[in-house]
């Protein structure tokens, strides 16, 4: 995340005054972003394997091979928690003790990752639930608190995807589907990835 992001988000306050509030607590969240995670750790895939998986439409990863860095993910989720919890949220009990989990067990951010990343609905809404939160605010500040995890693991190892050899309908990165699509300016169809942000054609 930077200084763009930031500005983004300014300009969408100004030009749609009525999502102030949600916004402005998105923008808090991008703040606490900033700084990153420690290098990747992870054997490279070798160009051989690569070119293979590109050809026989396997990803360079999977959800559940991702090099990420967990740790750094729990600690920036722990900061959304604390920071949010501040506010004046009808959901700041839930948040409070969703903070609480998270430092008294050391596993439960790891099963709440776990869970974002498998698509676990049921797992997601029980570690909701015991914790008195929405599972869509769970899964959203899960979600956000991997980013700079992802967006760095994309960047150490967007080399090895051969893009021009992908017509997947799913990420030539991580495998997770595309949340979106357009067009380019020479009207070829693109596709965005939920997870990690990659584009294809």
């Amino acid at each position: 995340m930077n200084d763009g992001m930031l500005d983004h988000i300014d300009r969408l306050i100004k030009e749609r005054p009525e999502y102030e509030e949600v916004l402005h607590a998105y923008r808090g969240l991008v703040q606490l972003m900033e700084g990153g995670t420690d290098p990747v750790r992870a054997d490279t895939p070798g160009e051989e394997l690569t070119a293979r998986k590109m050809d026989e439409g396997f990803p360079l990863f999977s959800t559940d091979d991702l090099p990420l860095d967990l740790e750094s993910a729990s600690a920036l989720l722990g900061r959304f928690l604390k920071h949010l919890s501040r506010a004046e949220r009808e959901d700041r009990e839930g948040l409070r003790k969703a903070m609480d989990a998270l430092h008294a067990d050391e596993d439960w951010g790891g099963r709440l990752f776990q869970a974002v990343l498998a698509k676990d609905r049921s797992a997601l809404a029980d570690l909701a639930r015991a914790v008195d939160l929405s599972p869509k605010v769970l899964l959203f500040l899960a979600t956000t608190a991997l980013k700079p995890s992802v967006h760095r693991a994309r960047e150490a190892f967007s080399r090895y995807m051969q893009k021009d050899r992908w017509e997947e309908g799913y990420c030539p990165f991580c495998g997770s589907p595309p949340d979106m699509a357009y067009l380019s300016p020479r009207g070829t169809r693109h596709l965005h990835c939920e997870l990690c942000g990659e584009e294809w054609r």
